[in-house]
Parts: C-alpha cells; sequence; structure tokens
C-alpha cells in the first residue's frame, strides 16, 4: 500500500496539468475498482483543501473544495486513520464559516471519540450545537 500524496489529489480533483493528471486519474479508478489500496492522513486532506481554496491557486470557495475532496474519500479502497473523523471535520468546514479547518478537525474527535469536552478559549467552537467547550 502506498500513501496519496496533496498534489496527486490536486492534480486529480482539478485535471490542471493534463500529463500528471492522466496516472492520478487511473490510479482513483484503480482504487475505485478495487484494485488497489492506498493510504492518506487529515493532514493531506487539509492541504488540498488549502490549495483549492486559496487564492493564489484555485480560489474555490470551501464548500466547493469540500465537495471536491469527499468524492475520493468515499472510495473504501482508500485508507485512513480515521477517516469518519476526517469527513466530518470536512463537513463542519462546509457548514461553519466561522471555523478553520483545525477547529473543524478537533470538533470531529470531540464527536466521533466521545470526548467530554475541547479545551480551548475559543468561542468560536461554541456555534456547533453539542460542543462542549471547557477553560482549563
Amino acid at each position: 500500500m502506498n500513501y496519496v500524496h496533496a498534489n496527486i489529489f490536486v492534480r486529480y480533483l482539478t485535471r490542471d496539468d493534463p500529463v500528471r493528471a492522466e496516472p492520478c486519474l487511473r490510479l482513483f479508478e484503480r482504487l475505485e475498482r478495487g484494485e488497489e489500496e492506498a493510504f492518506s492522513t487529515e493532514a493531506t486532506i487539509a492541504e488540498v483543501i488549502y490549495v483549492l481554496s486559496s487564492n493564489h491557486w484555485f480560489g474555490h470557495t470551501r464548500e466547493h473544495a469540500v465537495a471536491l475532496v469527499m468524492a475520493p474519500l468515499r472510495l473504501t479502497n482508500l485508507k485512513m486513520t480515521d477517516k469518519r473523523a476526517c469527513v466530518r471535520a470536512l463537513e463542519l468546514y462546509a457548514d461553519y464559516r466561522a471555523l478553520d479547518l483545525a477547529d473543524a478537525i478537533a470538533i470531529a474527535h470531540f464527536e466521533t471519540d466521545h470526548l467530554d469536552g475541547i479545551y480551548s478559549y475559543d468561542r468560536g467552537l461554541d456555534q456547533v450545537p453539542g460542543v462542549v467547550r471547557v477553560e482549563p
């Protein structure tokens, strides 16, 4: 099993460089058909979201960037340590404009790992129903 780096996701999702995008497309097709398994992490997905939504590169809205990334994340043969938390973080990031992606990831782990609370002074976390923010 190989690791999928952010630039592979970006080439696949944007097709901005046809020469490099074609092998990426074939990779994700193999994953979809179950011919191969690959691995990635939340950090890589965060970098992909950053690149897709940055005005320096592609300038997609956060909602569009999340929609693009969700497709490959749905592939069962793309493995992650905690894909459920990553998907939830992206949903939160798209739904709550005041959250940055790091906050969304923290909240996703709070929810999916059934934690008691999140130690933070960031009152922006309070906008998500059910989140228990605890000041130390």
